[in-house]
């Protein structure tokens, strides 16, 4: 199976995106927010998964917002998310990003 169709899967793996803090300013709810993603899939050793949406200008694989490569997981940590955010994941540019299992493109992924 190629990265592109591994690129369907992200529908599920990105599920196991976890709150890991949380502190409370005056008037605004600060958050970090962690990303895990299975490292099963099999991604090219030239790509990386990131993470792109409206907290960074919706950049397609800026490379501080790339995923960090593990034994068994890819895992990026977002601090000071204030709000709602809305994301996707990509292997580094727009031409990799995430689709459903059919191949179409999916909704901006949302968190608040």
């Amino acid at each position: 199976m190629s990265y592109r169709n591994n690129i369907a899967f992200y529908t599920v793996l990105a599920a196991l995106m976890a709150v890991m803090g949380c502190k409370e300013t005056k008037e605004v709810q600060v958050n970090s927010v962690t990303f895990i993603v299975d490292s099963a899939l099999e991604i090219p050793d030239n790509k990386s998964i990131h993470v792109s949406g409206d907290f960074e200008n919706w950049s397609g694989g800026k490379e501080e917002f790339k995923l960090k490569k593990t034994e068994d997981y890819n895992i990026l940590t977002l601090e000071e998310i204030q709000n709602k955010i809305e994301f996707k994941l990509t292997l580094g540019d727009w031409d990799t990003v995430e689709k459903d299992a059919d191949g179409n493109d999916v909704n901006n992924r949302q968190y608040t």
